[in-house]
């Protein structure tokens, strides 16, 4: 158990779990959810800007839930709303990247953790 900031609001509270947000932040994105699973099952195809203006829900936190993987809104929102891979630029259903993307960013991350640690190897060691 320890003190932690939320990334969210910055305020301190004690972390009991892995959780980076305060309780106060969690239940706000509880109630956020449930609103726009609401909506979404009755109101299906709606755009985001629909969505957003008929829950309360900001925009950026529907996408917020769409990039957790909470909210699945490949098959309800139109295609210009859905949100897209910070890599490439495809439409993607959660998540920051695409499969693709995230699979190159995978191997591109263990060549330089590769190069890095024969790098080290490769230093001379300096004795005291």
């Amino acid at each position: 158990m320890s003190l932690s900031n939320c990334t969210r609001c910055q305020r301190a509270f004690r972390r009991l779990t892995d959780a980076k947000i305060c309780p106060a932040c969690l239940e706000g994105d509880e109630r956020a959810y449930q609103s726009v699973i609401a909506w979404l099952q009755q109101h299906p195809g709606d755009s985001l800007q629909r969505v957003a203006s008929a829950t309360g829900v900001a925009e950026t936190v529907v996408l917020r839930l769409v990039r957790e993987g909470r909210v699945s809104l490949l098959e309800l929102l139109q295609p210009e709303d859905l949100p897209r891979c910070r890599r490439c630029g495809v439409a993607i259903s959660g998540g920051m990247a695409c499969r693709s993307c995230a699979q190159m960013l995978g191997e591109e991350l263990q060549a330089s953790a590769d190069a890095l640690r024969e790098a080290s190897w490769r230093k001379p060691w300096r004795g005291s």
